[in-house]
């Protein structure tokens, strides 16, 4: 029996697709579409490996599930990788906490004087009014229609339109189609603070943070842009269907829906070298 990646090759050649025309409808480059038929898989980018192979099967019209099975006991016999067949993605990172711990108040000298003693005073009851007022924030947003609480962070930066023209370069593209009928309501979590820019009918614009504990949820017609500064964790759905190919991805991904066919077009962007 053949390896896989040969039959791969073999299906493609025999519904007449040429490479070149796969890496203009996927982007992704030549030199990876040939070691997926050569099984030099070490090549890949590990992280997109299992993006790149799926994309690859999915059109020249074979059989994703099983190539990323074949890709599985590829892997687990020349790299020695335990290999589990309900396993076919990278784990997703797990989310830790890495705010710092609140430091406990420190206890007050017995003997303090009038003065020192009104202005501690004073002090918690400004921090009790801000805490009274972030707590009667937090609540309105949850009771207006699912809508995130949005938290400034300087660890979630921005992707301007600036950014992706002069500091980053389209990795891959993937074009995918979805089943759902109007009212289109698409729903954006995230297991980390995800920065987020969504632009409706290219027209209405928003632009935020959304925070780990809450989902965003858009409902739209005719077109929605989505972009993200990173895919690590996230996933977006359409009236309760995930969109797929967003992988791991670490760096920004735009995701662009049509609905006239309904379509969406997936972009992953990499940092310029």
């Amino acid at each position: 029996m053949e390896a896989f990646y040969i039959e791969l090759k073999k299906l493609r050649e025999e519904n007449n697709i040429d490479l070149a025309e796969i890496h203009n409808r996927t982007k992704i480059d030549l030199k990876y579409l040939e070691a997926i038929e050569e099984g030099r898989f070490d090549v890949l980018p590990r992280t997109y490996m299992r993006l790149f192979l799926r994309a690859y099967v999915t059109e020249i019209g074979g059989d994703t599930a099983d190539a990323l099975n074949q890709l599985g006991h590829h892997l687990a016999q020349t790299e020695g990788i335990e290999y589990h067949q309900d396993s076919l993605t990278a784990e997703e990172p797990e989310f830790t906490d890495t705010s710092p711990p609140v430091a406990p108040a420190a206890k007050p000298p017995k003997k303090l004087t009038g003065d020192i003693i009104k202005g501690s005073v004073l002090i918690i009851i400004v921090l009790f009014s801000i805490f009274i007022i972030k707590k009667i924030s937090s609540d309105e947003s949850e009771a207006i229609g699912g809508q995130p609480t949005l938290r400034v962070e300087e660890s979630v930066k921005p992707v301007t339109n600036e950014d992706l023209i002069f500091n980053y370069t389209q990795l891959a593209s993937w074009n995918e189609t979805f089943s759902a009928v109007e009212p289109f309501i698409m729903r954006l979590q995230s297991e980390k603070n995800v920065w987020y820019r969504l632009i409706v009918n290219q027209a209405d614009t928003l632009t935020g943070i959304l925070a780990h504990d809450r989902d965003l949820i858009r409902e739209f017609s005719g077109r929605m842009d989505l972009r993200v500064n990173s895919a690590e964790g996230v996933a977006v759905a359409i009236n309760g269907n995930a969109i797929p190919n967003m992988g791991t991805h670490p760096e920004p991904v735009e995701l662009r829906f049509e609905t006239d066919p309904n379509r969406v077009n997936i972009i992953h962007y990499t940092p310029n070298q």
